[in-house]
């Protein structure tokens, strides 16, 4: 966590997206939605090319009770948007985490690579790889990760951060090698 903090980059970045969603913590409004939308679609790099459709979508489920009850199955009805033929997994968790944090862990390729590498090193749970891209069995991964490695202190975005920094790190050096 504390390298996350050290990069400018990163910390300006969750300090932008924490303010937005401060300022417009609900999801009642389109443009609230949009400017949420493009920006953690843009600093997260989620791929999304159809951000104004995304946030449409977002607007037209009406998620805020599902989001304020801690409702895991929002991230599933975000992330299957009828504009696309892809699934929005990674942004659906990213757009739940950052308006219920506690609630919500947020889902990377770079995340899953390295809860692969712990369950190879330390078998912490057990787990199959379908079980990334269900979300209730994924918050189960990560929630067994701060278990075995008691890591109850730490918040699931604090988990994120120190994950996606180790594993980013790793890869850069395996591409090194």
């Amino acid at each position: 966590m504390q390298v996350f903090d050290q990069t400018v980059k990163y910390r300006e970045s969750d300090s932008l997206i924490r303010h937005l969603i401060r300022v417009n913590p609900l999801n009642r409004e389109f443009h609230a939605i949009f400017i949420k939308t493009c920006v953690i679609n843009d600093l997260y790099k989620t791929r999304i090319f159809a951000s104004y459709e995304m946030a449409k979508h977002i607007f037209e489920k009406k998620i805020d009770p599902a989001l304020e009850s801690g409702d895991l199955g929002l991230v599933a009805l975000i992330s299957e948007a009828p504009f696309a033929d892809r699934s929005f997994y990674s942004f659906a968790t990213k757009y739940c985490s950052w308006h219920r944090e506690a609630f919500y862990p947020i889902y990377d390729a770079i995340v899953e690579n390295m809860f692969w590498r712990y369950k190879q090193q330390f078998a912490f749970c057990a787990f199959r790889t379908d079980a990334f891209r269900q979300y209730a069995c994924y918050r189960g991964i990560v929630d067994a990760f701060i278990s075995h490695f008691r890591l109850k202190e730490f918040t699931y975005k604090q988990i994120d951060c120190f994950l996606w920094t180790y594993g980013k790190k790793v890869v850069e050096q395996e591409a090194d090698a």
